[in-house]
C-alpha cells in the first residue's frame, strides 16, 4: 500500500501545470521529514535544486544548515519546500533565477496546501519576502495547520559576502525567536 508521501509525489511529479514546469529539469517537491516540527517554505528552487531535484540544496543548504544549528533548531524535525516547485529562470539570461511569478505561485498553491497538511508542522517558516507574502495570503483565505513565522532569505547572506556576519545573524535570530515562541515549552 503506498504511503501518503508516495501518493503526493506521484500526483505532483509533473509539477503544478504552471509555465515554469515545462522548462524545469526537475520538479523539486520537497526534502526532509514528512511529519515535521518545522516546515521551511522558500520562494523557488535554485539552479542547483533544479539539477539535483530537491529544494534547499547547494549554497542555500550550506547557509541554512549552520543557521538551523546556531538557532538551536537542529533537535526538531524539518521539511523543506518552496512556493513553486520549478525554477523560475530569467528569460533574458537562463543562468539566473528570478522571483516566482504570481501565476506560478497560484498554480502551485494546491500542491503547497496538500504538502502542509501532509507534514502537519508545528511551525511554518516563510523563508524570504515572497514566501512571507504568499503564505500570508494563503492564511487569510484558509487557516493553515500551524503558525507562520518569517525569516530573511538565505540569499541575503550570499549578497553580503564577504562580510556576511550580520545577514547570517538575522537569519539565525529570526529562526531562534520563532522556535522559542512556538516550539519550546516554557519551563
Amino acid at each position: 500500500m503506498p504511503t501518503q508521501w508516495n501518493v503526493f509525489r506521484e500526483r505532483w511529479k509533473g509539477g503544478c501545470s504552471s509555465d515554469l514546469c515545462s522548462e524545469a529539469q526537475h520538479v523539486c517537491l520537497a526534502r526532509g521529514t514528512v511529519r515535521c516540527d518545522i516546515l521551511f517554505v522558500g520562494e523557488a528552487p535554485s539552479i542547483a535544486a533544479d539539477v539535483v531535484g530537491e529544494p534547499f540544496t547547494g549554497e542555500m543548504r550550506a547557509i541554512m544548515d549552520p543557521v538551523i544549528k546556531e538557532a538551536g533548531a537542529e533537535g526538531f524535525t524539518a521539511a523543506y519546500t518552496n512556493l513553486v516547485c520549478c525554477v523560475p529562470r530569467n528569460p533574458e539570461d537562463r543562468s539566473k533565477v528570478i522571483p516566482p511569478p504570481g501565476e506560478a505561485i497560484i498554480a502551485c498553491r494546491r500542491r503547497l496546501r496538500e504538502f502542509i497538511r501532509l507534514c502537519r508542522p508545528k511551525l511554518i517558516m516563510a523563508v524570504g519576502y515572497h514566501a512571507r507574502c504568499a503564505l500570508g495570503d494563503m492564511q487569510s483565505e484558509e487557516e493553515l495547520a500551524a503558525p507562520v513565522a518569517h525569516m530573511p532569505h538565505p540569499a541575503t547572506v550570499l549578497y553580503a559576502r564577504p562580510y556576511n556576519g550580520h545577514a547570517s545573524r538575522q537569519l539565525r535570530d529570526a529562526l531562534a525567536k520563532s522556535v522559542a515562541e512556538h516550539l519550546i515549552e516554557p519551563a
